[in-house]
């Protein structure tokens, strides 16, 4: 099965949380019958309550499809950042060994995935080629050695794209409250 597209998934789940809480927030309430024009036909809704019914199934519809695909079957920024952060600490950096510069390629795009803007801050990543003994076979292995230390702005922008990132979510649990305040509270 083909995966969706996360950021398609991203839009619809925040479009349908924001839209629903506008409704209920709003105290929308449709007339007995609304008619609108499309494509040159009228469509009459003979029942407009059930709109919100709708709007509350979308963003359910949103809020499960991208936990799912967006925070389990992928890999978010947060678990990224905590899968390179349980790397080895040397002198307040990090330091994780690889075997070919494809993995060092593959690391670097991780890095700038979970830490925003980790190569333009002050700490940086240094990427620096190394000779590894193979005791074994009595030959060398060429290794790479990748150091990088987040900083305090690294970190903090890493928490607001975690927060942007899951905004999906928190804002669909939000919209729902707020639905099943204004449903089951009138």
């Amino acid at each position: 099965m083909k995966q969706p597209d996360i950021e398609k998934l991203r839009r619809f789940s925040l479009g349908s949380g924001l839209v629903l809480i506008t409704y209920f927030v709003a105290i929308v309430k449709p007339s007995s019958a609304v008619s609108f024009p499309f494509l040159g036909l009228t469509f009459n809704i003979m029942n407009p309550k059930y709109i919100s019914i709708g709007f509350i199934l979308a963003s359910i519809y949103g809020l499960i499809r991208y936990s799912l695909y967006g925070m389990i079957i992928e890999r978010s920024p947060s678990k990224t950042r905590k899968q390179l952060l349980s790397g080895k600490l040397v002198k307040d950096a990090y330091e994780i060994n690889v075997q070919s510069k494809d993995d060092v390629d593959d690391v670097l795009k991780k890095l700038e995935y979970a830490f925003p803007s980790i190569s333009k801050d002050g700490g940086g990543i240094e990427v620096n080629e190394f000779i590894a003994p193979l005791f074994k076979e009595q030959r060398v292995n060429i290794s790479y050695r990748i150091r990088y230390k987040p900083t305090r702005r690294t970190n903090v922008l890493a928490i607001c794209h975690d927060i942007d990132y899951t905004a999906p979510i928190w804002v669909n649990l939000v919209a729902l409250m707020i639905a099943a305040y204004r449903l089951f509270a009138a």
